[in-house]
């Protein structure tokens, strides 16, 4: 997300607006203060496509650990 809205000007009105939250709330997830609950985690997924690539590779990388903790 910050690669995406780091540098935007003004990306926490903007995004907030577009998507109903408040300010605050999406400049602590951006800063990582805080997690979006999940449903607001599935909705930035969809408007950046580079978060969802990263979550996507750390559900990978949790899988295959769990999987060798199982051998």
């Amino acid at each position: 997300m910050q690669h995406r809205y780091g540098e935007v000007r003004n990306a926490a009105k903007r995004v907030s607006r577009k998507h109903g939250w408040s300010v605050k709330a999406f400049t602590n997830w951006l800063y990582g203060k805080n997690a979006p609950r999940m449903h607001d985690l599935i909705v930035l997924m969809a408007d950046c496509p580079e978060l969802e690539k990263e979550v996507g590779q750390m559900v990978e990388e949790t899988r295959k650990c769990l999987q060798q903790s199982k051998h």
